[in-house]
């Protein structure tokens, strides 16, 4: 496999040290796999960008690392239009400014803070291998760090059994194992490169309903309209997600 990892970075130097080791763990245990990166860092104040650009990266096959300054608001969190619009530009800047991307076969998105087993980027990354399937869209299910216990998923606005969900519900449950979903992201989804490298991205913009929405709901919508419509989580795996107060 030849996978692009890709993270976008705001004010998140104090959750780098782990975002780089997990990063190199997956590049130097997965041998038979080509891994890169692409980074596009935006409006930090606190370093960001010149801790990323000092690490050691030479285990990669490739890697980008952008900053730009977009004088953009700072938001944490919330459903602001205006803050999924943003998400979505960075997130599509992310992925398309990497030089190499007509070789990829997958693509990767890793929130800067979240931690995860290697067992469970095997199993995201491997999927086909281990369910048999091969799917257009993948995820863990994201839990909050510090609230551990069996409902306590973290990206619940990013979640979604069906089409006429905005959010993600209680009595959905959160146990259901590998299971087909409307929309999912979880802060560590794998997509196919296939619809990407057809310019199909993340936007802010429902394409189905016409009204502002979860930018990784946005990108499961496009892959839908475009014929990509496998799109699966696993219960079973989670990534933990601790909330940065000042991205």
């Amino acid at each position: 496999m030849n996978v692009l990892i890709c993270s976008i970075i705001r004010n998140e130097a104090k959750f780098l040290d782990t975002w780089h080791a997990q990063i190199k763990e997956i590049a130097t245990s997965f041998k038979d796999d080509s891994i890169s990166l692409s980074v596009f860092e935006n409006d930090s104040t606190d370093g960001s960008f010149a801790k990323i650009a000092a690490y050691d990266w030479s285990f990669l096959s490739n890697y980008v690392i952008a900053s730009t300054k977009l004088n953009a608001p700072c938001f944490v969190g919330g459903k602001s239009p205006l803050r999924v619009e943003l998400l979505a530009q960075c997130r599509n800047r992310c992925i398309f400014q990497f030089p190499f991307l007509r070789d990829v076969s997958h693509v990767l998105f890793v929130e800067a803070d979240v931690t995860y087993t290697l067992d469970v980027a095997d199993k995201i990354i491997h999927h086909e291998k281990y369910y048999g399937k091969k799917l257009d869209v993948f995820t863990p299910k994201s839990v909050h760090a510090d609230r551990p216990g069996p409902n306590n998923i973290y990206d619940s606005w990013g979640t979604r059994k069906g089409p006429n969900q905005t959010d993600w519900k209680d009595e959905d449950g959160q146990t259901g194992g590998f299971e087909p979903m409307w929309a999912v992201f979880n802060c560590f989804a794998l997509y196919s490169a296939e619809p990407i490298k057809k310019g199909i991205g993340f936007g802010g913009v429902n394409p189905r309903l016409g009204i502002p929405d979860c930018d990784p709901v946005v990108i499961c919508e496009n892959f839908r309209k475009a014929g990509y419509d496998q799109i699966y989580w696993d219960t079973n795996l989670e990534v933990a997600h601790t909330v940065n107060e000042i991205s």
